[in-house]
């Protein structure tokens, strides 16, 4: 796959993945969420939060976190159509269309499942 030469890179603080993602992009913590969440938006737009059945104007919104619950109990109570695939080598489930929110599990702790 063809990644333009301007795209940045987002690198997670623990180093534990990162991804490139277009230059006209810009990213901030969600303030709900900043721990263990980050969006991203066009440059030159307001942000926007997604919030339950609300839809904010992110074109990526990403969540990780070491701890937690597995992908397979997420995907069974909360995201039962949610399609597992993987980020940087890391297991990850990507829910919803219009704006989806990808989920990664960095640490091997917990069992997955890959489809």
């Amino acid at each position: 796959m063809y990644i333009p030469s301007n795209w940045e890179v987002f690198i997670h603080e623990s180093k534990d993945f990162s991804f490139r993602y277009p230059s006209n992009w810009y990213s901030i913590p969600d303030p709900e969420f900043s721990a263990t969440g980050i969006s991203f938006f066009i440059n030159d737009t307001e942000p926007d939060f997604s919030y339950g059945d609300y839809i904010g104007n992110e074109v990526l919104a990403i969540s990780y976190s070491k701890e937690g619950r597995s992908l397979e109990y997420l995907r069974n109570e909360y995201f039962p159509k949610a399609n597992y695939l993987n980020i940087s080598g890391k297991h990850a489930l990507k829910t919803g269309i219009r704006n989806p929110l990808y989920i990664i599990q960095i640490s091997t702790i917990f069992p997955h499942h890959m489809e």
